[in-house]
Parts: structure tokens; sequence; C-alpha cells
């Protein structure tokens, strides 16, 4: 029985390429919950927190918490509370942690007081039921985002297998002489011994 380099090739990147649908399917499946990112500014004690964009907070002086949530139907939500400075009475930017009979007591964004009111603030947070609907509405959309990039790589990794086999296969059988699209020299025929009439 004579090795066959060309039929074993084709079925080790026929089993990678099964290997790597079956994964991709996998990942589909396990990863399906696309996660939200949602940024909400408090700006003083017992304010209603509101949702704002990240971008109108970035490079903006305060406090942020993180926190990780998930709404009642399940979908991830990656939560920045965003506690922004305020001018106090002798000009510094402080951030106000409790306020009483309209007073605000502020101090920096690194003191004791300020972090556990922030700390506080960001473990008590709860999702009215009219954001909890739009942050649902935006994991459908993401989810498929995700799983048609993967899509799109897997289907560049497959087709970069496919080409790599061809182009590989086609200089070892240049090698070896062997024509296109056979995996063995073709045998030459043995001439008969000519007999002549005497």
């Amino acid at each position: 029985m004579r090795f066959n380099i060309f039929e074993g090739t084709r079925r080790i990147v026929l089993f990678i390429s099964v290997v790597s649908v079956l994964g991709f399917g996998f990942w589909a499946v396990t990863n399906s919950d696309a996660t939200v990112y949602t940024t909400f500014t408090v700006d003083s004690p017992g304010a209603i927190p509101t949702w704002t964009s990240w971008e109108s907070t970035y490079g903006r002086v305060g406090r942020t918490e993180f926190k990780n949530l998930k709404t009642k139907t399940g979908t991830s939500v990656s939560l920045y509370l965003y506690f922004p400075e305020k001018p106090s009475a002798d000009g510094r930017m402080l951030i106000p942690f409790r306020s009483e009979g309209g007073t605000w007591w502020m101090n920096s964004s690194h003191s004791e007081s300020v972090i556990t009111y922030t700390k506080q603030v960001a473990d008590s947070f709860t999702f009215s039921a009219k954001q909890e609907k739009l942050i649902d509405e935006q994991s459908g959309p993401l989810r498929w985002k995700g799983i048609r990039e993967a899509g799109s790589v897997l289907v560049g990794w497959l087709v970069f297998l496919g080409l790599g086999t061809l182009v590989v296969g086609w200089i070892v059988r240049g090698f070896f002489g062997i024509p296109a699209g056979m995996d063995f020299k073709p045998e030459k025929a043995k001439s008969e011994p000519v007999v002549e009439d005497a």
C-alpha cells in the first residue's frame, strides 16, 4: 500500500474545518448575550441618576463607579456611574456626598466620605422598567453584530485554509512531477518486445 500524503492532508484540512465550524457554533450559543454599556450621571446627593452618553463624561473630573448587573430578562449590563465635581464655597472643585437643609457636604474624590457615598449609590442602583426595555432592545442588534463579525472571521479562516492547501499541493506536485489533480505519478506503460518475422 502506497502512502498518499495528499489524501491524508485533505482529511486533516477537512477535520480542522469541521472543528472550526463546530467551535463557532458553540461560541455563538454560549456567548449569545451581548453586554450593553450604559453611563449614568449622579449630579448630587438624592438626585435621580440620569442616563447620559459615555462621551459626555470623558475627560471630565469626578469619580466613577462600575457595576455589572442584569435586567429582568437576563441582558448583561456594564454600568458606569459618574459623580461630577462641583465648585465649593472656597473655589475648590469637590464632590457633594451629603445634603442637609439645602447645604451640601463636599470633599475630594479620593476621600473616604465620598468613596463611601458613591459605593452606596452604586450598590442601591436599579433600572426603571422603561430603562430596562431600552437596554433589552439594544442587546439584540449587539448580539447579531458580534455573530456576524465572528462569522466573517470564520469564513476568512476557511478560505485561507482552503487556498493554502491548494497552493501547497500545487508546489509539492511540482517538486515530484505529479500532474495536477492526481496524487501519484502515472506509471509508464511497459513496452511489449517486438518479434520480427523471420
